[in-house]
């Protein structure tokens, strides 16, 4: 297991590609073989009649069964039973029975191993006579061609890709592990008791080391140079970056193509599906540790849109139960792209030799998405986030120099961008140059100022639902007084580009944006050395942009996204080791809710949600004339009940109700403010047997509907106990309103649980309600949100329904629709907060008044997604 590689194939593998770079479609090709001769494989293409082959299974194994060619590996038959499924594999090579029996061997091995962890692989089934292999025919002393049959595993496998989540992943990078350590079990062990010693490794045709003869042969058919090149290219550079690293690569007998396709699943106690077993004992040969992986990274990545991210998990778990070695780990990547290689000049072999067939052509899309994808990104990327998915250590950097020698850089101030800073404040992160105008106001005393590395920026935040918005700073911007000197922090090559500088070091290079250079391209420096002079007229403030990274050719993005922000901290370099200050702002490692604006709140990492919790109250969040009333009434007088303000609030309130309903008897939290008008309804009826009426206003008054202002209006008598929300959201101004003519009889005093500051803040909610204009806004987009949930829950009546209307929806799922649990969740997903569920069947949601349309609109898109209906406008009235 642990003997090192052979590099003698890099090369050679090397000069086969880039030689398949210069060659012409048409050429002969040396490697084929002719019709009716072994292939490469050694299997029979010209084999005997399907019945004389049934009839040697019956007679030399026992078993009787269908028989069916399999189109991709010439001389082999699946054979299908009434209880169990088989392979049939013949061929007339010698070399190749010697491989059919290894084969056999070591599957007999792993039976044997993985007894106690239900491993699950061909069984080589022996025949009457307890041979492995059988002759189809024997004449005048000669056997063969020779015949060896796989009972293959009985468990379940679904016939197309089967999807992959993180846990999923883990657990394939986990299997492949286990697998591998007891394939170096089997093959230290040797040969069993009775066979022969090989005299040479066994090798399968998927073994990556020899991928580009293979690539070479398959891609000889395409005549196309702009797709042979561009494979021809990958394979090259990927060869080369593995060649320096080939002796230090573990190689042992290992299963080349690990994939979902070809492994045996099984339900993972309803957590997803997990391997137990595989298919394919063609794929056992000698090769790399990291080879099997490889293989498994490229399928992961194609089962998950392309995304190179998606088999880290798998790398993490198995790295955890079988430790790489940092050759292996920086080899992985470039093996990766040749397996990806590997797999397009396929899919375009298989396209040009069916151009018909509608199957292999989506094959190929598929292959050359997955192929671009690979291609795009840079290598030093992958290879900083595989070191960084198994904890690798990273280099420290060595010492740097001052970049601004000149100035006290302790004067510079700092610019707060993040998503709660207090420089931000009623929506003006929306305006697109808000970042300078607020560093340039930062910097105005002092003329010096920057942002701040590694910042996640409320203004590049994005809309809901965006997971992806680039907003961690991986840049510094500075002012400073123009004509400031820039020295070289190091020693390196400087390179001029369109308004920015390089200078490239060794681990280190730096790029400038903002700076007069008098100096040429290629000039070689010294650390200390002058590069030149902030830009701007003499008295001014200039502008200077830092990036700092560890490879020459890979200069960070300005931005990037909080799911790519571990590799980019190890790639990116924080300014401050040039700057000589700390210019970092502080890690933020978790994304709890950190401000609210309108129906939007944003988390510290600056994703944005639509926020239909109740939170965000009936104004929305952040509203200036809620904090105005805050900040002077506390100025004046703070947590003090039984106030002016209180009076004030109950007269506001009084004032948008129906004048029947005079008399507000306690103002409480809202679950406390309903046991009293029960308690109320009860005591003062007049008939014990028939209590007062009550109007529970708590989710739909206050103009929630849309239509008008209390859910009550639509009745014909007025109630005679009116049960509001609390206008300030948490707060104990959720009132109990009787009508007049029961005032007199309510034995209880006023109750009162809200203070001054509370009370002022009801006002200025209530306040909102004299503006007509907003009234109407929130009438639109409640009658377009109610009218589109009908819609959908007519489409769909068996999972879904809905209580209430307008802003404040109740939705109520059917016994076949995913749980409020889940619904909450898959909300979460695109960018939309509910309030936690209460029982498994109901969802609650409670809008601000301010929800604007895109809001309503992402909402039904994201239920419409889940139910699986199709979207359709809804139907709403003339006046809307």
């Amino acid at each position: 297991m642990d003997e090192p590689a052979d590099r003698a194939n890099l090369p050679a593998m090397m000069a086969g590609e880039m030689r398949m770079a210069d060659s012409q479609p048409g050429q002969q090709d040396e490697m084929h073989e002719q019709h009716g001769q072994v292939d490469a494989g050694g299997t029979l293409q010209d084999s005997p009649p399907a019945p004389e082959l049934e009839a040697l299974l019956w007679q030399a194994f026992g078993i009787s069964g269908t028989l069916t060619t399999l189109p991709d590996a010439p001389g082999a038959f699946a054979v299908i039973d009434t209880e169990h499924s088989y392979r049939l594999d013949i061929t007339g090579d010698t070399t190749l029975c010697e491989t059919l029996v290894r084969q056999a061997g070591i599957l007999e091995a792993l039976e044997a191993t993985g007894s106690q962890t239900l491993l699950q692989v061909p069984h080589p089934v022996r025949s009457r006579s307890e041979r492995l292999l059988v002759p189809l025919s024997e004449q005048d002393g000669e056997a063969g061609p020779w015949v060896r049959v796989l009972a293959l595993p009985d468990a379940d496998r679904s016939s197309g890709p089967l999807p992959v989540s993180s846990a999923t992943a883990a657990r394939l990078g986990r299997f492949v592990a286990e697998l591998t350590r007891q394939l170096a079990v089997i093959e230290e062990a040797g040969p069993a008791s009775g066979e022969a010693s090989a005299t040479a490794p066994l090798a399968s045709p998927l073994d990556l080391r020899q991928a580009g003869p293979l690539v070479v042969k398959l891609l000889r058919s395409v005549g196309d140079p702009q797709v042979r090149n561009p494979v021809a290219k990958c394979m090259v550079t990927a060869l080369r970056q593995i060649q320096p690293l080939g002796a230090d690569l573990r190689r042992q007998l290992v299963h080349h193509a690990p994939t979902r396709a070809e492994l045996v699943i099984a339900d993972g106690d309803g957590q997803g599906w997990e391997p137990i077993g595989f298919r394919t004992a063609g794929a056992l040969g000698e090769g790399w540790i990291i080879a099997p992986l490889a293989a498994l990274l490229a399928d992961l990545m194609s089962g998950a849109g392309a995304d190179p991210f998606a088999g880290l998990p798998a790398l993490s778990a198995f790295h955890a139960a079988l430790p790489l070695t940092e050759a292996e780990l920086k080899a992985l990547w470039p093996l990766t792209l040749i397996r990806i290689a590997f797999l397009r000049a396929e899919a375009e072999q298989q396209a040009v030799a069916a151009p018909e067939d509608a199957a292999g052509l989506e094959a190929r899309e598929t292959a050359r998405r997955l192929f671009r994808a690979a291609s795009d990104v840079h290598p030093a990327f992958m290879e900083v986030a595989i070191l960084d998915a198994v904890g690798w250590p990273q280099e420290p950097v060595a010492a740097l120099e001052p970049l601004l020698p000149q100035i006290d850089v302790g004067a510079i101030r700092l610019a707060d961008l993040s998503v709660a800073s207090p420089l931000f404040a009623e929506g003006n992160w929306e305006d697109p140059e808000i970042d300078w105008r607020l560093l340039a106001r930062v910097a105005f005393d002092s003329r010096m100022g920057a942002t701040r590395f590694g910042e996640y920026r409320l203004s590049r935040g994005g809309a809901p639902g965006e997971v992806e918005a680039e907003n961690l700073a991986l840049h510094v911007d500075l002012c400073v007084p123009a004509g400031t000197v820039v020295a070289a922090p190091m020693g390196g090559v400087l390179h001029l580009g369109d308004n920015r500088i390089v200078l490239a070091g060794k681990g280190v290079s730096l790029q400038l944006e903002g700076l007069d250079c008098p100096l040429n391209e290629a000039t070689a420096l010294f650390a200390g050395d002058p590069i030149g002079v902030v830009a701007g007229a003499e008295g001014a403030v200039g502008g200077l942009r830092i990036r700092l990274s560890r490879v020459s050719d890979l200069m960070p993005p300005l931005f990037a996204p909080h799911r790519l922000a571990p590799v980019w901290r190890r790639l990116a370099l924080s300014p401050s080791l040039v700057l000589g200050r700390d210019v970092d702002a502080p890690e933020v490692a978790a994304a709890p809710l950190a401000r609210g604006w309108r129906d939007t709140v944003f988390d510290s990492h600056g994703r944005a949600f639509i926020d239909l919790s109740g939170a965000a109250g009936l104004v929305g969040h952040g509203h200036p004339d809620m904090a105005e009333a805050a900040y002077r009434q506390w100025l004046t007088l703070a947590g003090v009940q039984g106030t002016g303000a209180d009076a004030d609030f109950r007269r506001a309130l009084l004032s948008l109700l129906p004048d029947g309903l005079a008399t507000i008897v306690a103002l409480t939290d809202e679950d406390q403010a309903m046991v009293i008008a029960l308690d109320l309804a009860e005591r003062l009826a007049s008939d014990p047997a028939t209590p007062l009426s009550i109007a529970d206003e708590r989710r739909t008054g206050f103009g929630r509907l849309g239509s008008r202002l209390w859910g009550f209006e639509t009745e014909e008598v007025l109630p005679d106990i009116v049960v509001t929300g609390s206008p300030v959201p948490g707060a104990p101004l959720a009132a109990v309103v009787l009508q007049a003519r029961h005032a007199g009889d309510a034995a209880d005093p006023d109750l009162d649980a809200a203070d001054a500051v509370t009370c002022r803040i009801g006002c200025a909610v209530l306040a909102s309600f004299e503006q007509p204009d907003i009234n109407e806004a929130t009438r639109e987009v409640a009658d377009f949100l109610e009218a589109a949930v009908r819609a959908l829950c007519e489409a769909v009546p068996h999972l879904l329904s809905f209580e209430g209307g307008g802003l404040a929806l109740e939705l109520v799922l059917g016994p076949e629709a995913p749980s409020a649990f889940e619904l909450a969740r898959h909300l979460a997903q695109h960018g939309i907060l509910a309030a936690r569920p209460q029982t498994p069947d109901r969802l609650s949601l409670t809008a601000p008044l301010c929800l604007s349309r895109a809001s309503a609109d992402r909402l039904v898109t994201a239920l419409g997604a889940l139910f699986a209906a199709p979207r359709r406008e809804p139907e709403t009235s003339a006046e809307t």
